[in-house]
């Protein structure tokens, strides 16, 4: 858990995303650091994204007025918090799989296509609607409540991969 407490305490609480162009403070990332085309590479927000030998040099961190960060009890009780979470939702994903498997869902020939559903073991006000491809034997899970869970396996990573819990 150290290295996600590390990287939480190095994150600036302003951070949204080098996309947007301006953080929440309203600092325009690339008038701060510069408009080259590796200013994402060099924004004080988050943790350096480069740790190789000379990367401090290539790629300098600007130092900015407004950077905030949460304190070391807040940033181990959210790493808790989100490991927690995260070992929850595999859960789910193992019990689901193994409902589809015992419903015979699954890879052709032995396996079918199918779907189903149950109530959201995580709102438990939503229904958890999952359905499984006989041609792969990927299933895709999701809540009807719009921001409870959904994922899919893929094939670059076994079993939960594409993940969207919120």
């Amino acid at each position: 858990m150290n290295n996600e407490v590390e990287d939480l305490l190095s994150r600036c609480i302003h951070f949204n995303g080098a996309i947007g162009g301006r953080c929440e403070a309203g600092i325009s990332y690339k008038e701060l650091v510069g408009s080259d085309s590796e200013f994402w590479a060099r924004i004080p927000c988050r943790p350096p994204l480069f740790k190789f030998e000379g990367a401090a040099i290539r790629f300098p961190i600007v130092p900015c007025e407004k950077k905030t960060t949460v304190s070391r009890e807040i940033a181990e009780e959210k790493a808790r918090l989100v490991r927690h979470q995260l070992q929850q939702r595999l859960n789910i994903s193992k019990i689901v799989r193994d409902l589809a498997n015992a419903k015979g869902f699954g890879r052709q020939p032995e396996g079918q296509s199918g779907s189903s559903e149950l109530q959201c073991p995580v709102c438990i006000t939503g229904t958890l609607r999952y359905a499984v491809d006989g041609a792969t034997g990927k299933l895709a899970a999701s809540c009807t409540t719009g921001d409870c869970v959904r994922w899919q396996e893929e094939d670059r990573f076994p079993g939960i991969t594409s993940l969207n819990f919120k």
